[in-house]
């Protein structure tokens, strides 16, 4: 993880290590760091939506609340199935009866 740096109206804020491990475990299934960059370049691009330092977490967690709703940033999973024995199994017996 990479520290981050978010624009505020009075310098920046650095979202360190605690406050990205808390967030990875709020949000599993979600990519924060991609999450945390977007919110990065949104704020950039429109400094009137940058708060204060002391009040930045709130919108940390709306934006990522947000994307999560949202489902965006969602992690890729592999499957936990082996598709050749999926493929040999079967529901119906010989007879062709369930």
């Amino acid at each position: 993880m990479c520290v981050r740096k978010l624009p505020c109206r009075n310098g920046s804020f650095i979202v360190d290590k605690e406050l990205f491990d808390t967030n990875t475990h709020t949000y599993p299934n979600m990519i924060i760091e991609l999450s945390l960059n977007q919110l990065r370049n949104f704020l950039c691009i429109n400094p009137g939506k940058q708060r204060y330092r002391k009040n930045i977490k709130e919108q940390i967690d709306w934006w990522l609340s947000g994307d999560d709703e949202r489902g965006k940033y969602r992690k890729k999973y592999a499957a936990k199935y082996d598709i050749a024995e999926f493929e040999s199994s079967s529901v119906i017996d010989e007879e062709g009866m369930i």
